[in-house]
């Protein structure tokens, strides 16, 4: 796991082509309101096809478990 961050940490985990491949966010303020679709638009930079990217099958679909 890696972590970034100091008031608003980052904490990356999962492995390549395994089950689940995440991200644990600390600091968040409360009563920020986050849904899958703030993160579409990021996600949609590495989709496969595009120049530069890989031409993996995987789908980047974000999912919010807690």
């Amino acid at each position: 796991m890696n972590q970034y961050g100091v008031n608003f940490r980052l904490a990356i985990w999962g492995e390549s082509h395994g089950a689940q491949v995440g991200i644990s966010m600390d600091g968040v303020p409360a009563g920020l309101s986050l849904s899958e679709a703030d993160f579409e638009a990021d996600l949609a930079r590495r989709r496969s096809g595009a120049r530069g990217t890989t031409p993996r099958r995987e789908t980047d679909r974000p999912m919010i478990v807690s």
